[in-house]
This record gives structure tokens, C-alpha cells and sequence, in this order.
């Protein structure tokens, strides 16, 4: 079983965050992988991480995708 990192940019599981958590949790159905977790903050996501007994981190970050011309 391979160990593959995600990265979720989300608080709540919805749109891609939600896409990828499908995949994940059929995949680890499979014992294709076993996913670790990195999240921005607690919220429903870390919520719903633990009622699957995911391995997870919250690492608070930024998102790199920014209107202003220069980063701070």
C-alpha cells in the first residue's frame, strides 16, 4: 500500500476537496493507499478526517493565488 500526501485547501468537505475525499476513501477501500492529511484549520473537514481515522495535520497556510501583483 502506497502512502500518498493531500493536501486540502478547504475547512468543509465540498467541491474538489469533496472529489478527492471520494476517490480517496474508495482507494483505501481497495488498499490501493494510505492517504495522510494536510489542513488549514479544524472545521467539518478535520471532523470528517476523524470519524475515518485518517492520519492528518493542520498546517495553517496560505493560498499561493493572489490578486496583488507582488506576495508579502
Amino acid at each position: 500500500m502506497k502512502k500518498i500526501l493531500f493536501l486540502l485547501t478547504s475547512s468543509s468537505p465540498f467541491g474538489a476537496d469533496l472529489s478527492i475525499l471520494t476517490n480517496v476513501n474508495y482507494l483505501r477501500k481497495e488498499k490501493k493507499i494510505d492517504p495522510i492529511f494536510i489542513i488549514r484549520e479544524k472545521g467539518k473537514l478535520e471532523k470528517y478526517l476523524k470519524k475515518k481515522k485518517y492520519k492528518y495535520f493542520i498546517i495553517p497556510f496560505y493560498f499561493w493565488v493572489s490578486k496583488n501583483k507582488r506576495l508579502h
